[in-house]
């Protein structure tokens, strides 16, 4: 999928999710339909294609970006601008924070999230505060956030 699609702002994930779940068990039905006559096995067929499109689309887009980052990565800056605390209630509370970053002129934004290990009413960071960035000098909004962490692994890493 060419990249000014798969992360424009417009694209969303309903998009993708529409794709691999409708378009893509469809065509295989039609196709399978067409060349065969056990409909049985067209229907089992078309069933399974999500499990296996799915997670294929995911390992493959992941390793595109991974590759785009490891050619064309460049370090930066990015400012937090919004954070709000997810309450999940299984014990895997999150803050999920919106940062900002400007590239030649041209703003772009960036969501991650960040666990929370112990205190839950202190967010990790405040308003303002800048955060590591790796983005493509091709294609900023193939980006890579360095969160807290992240920085607490590499630490422990090292010791």
């Amino acid at each position: 999928m060419p990249k000014e699609i798969m992360y424009d702002e417009k694209w969303s994930i309903y998009h993708e999710m529409g794709l691999i779940f409708l378009i893509v068990p469809l065509t295989i039905f039609m196709t399978i339909r067409s060349f065969t006559k056990k409909q049985h096995w067209t229907y089992v067929l078309a069933a399974l294609s999500p499990l296996i499109v799915g997670p294929t689309f995911g390992v493959f887009h992941q390793n595109k970006e991974e590759k785009e980052l490891q050619m064309y990565g460049v370090k930066g800056k990015a400012f937090v601008t919004s954070l709000k605390f997810h309450n999940s209630n299984k014990g895997l509370d999150y803050w999920k924070v919106k940062c900002e970053f400007e590239v030649k002129d041209v703003k772009y934004h960036v969501i991650f999230n960040e666990r929370i290990s112990h205190d839950k009413t202190t967010p990790p960071y405040k308003i303002g505060d800048t955060v590591g960035l790796l983005y493509s000098s091709n294609f900023p909004p193939i980006n890579e956030v360095e969160t807290k962490e992240d920085i607490e692994y590499k630490k422990q890493i090292k010791q």
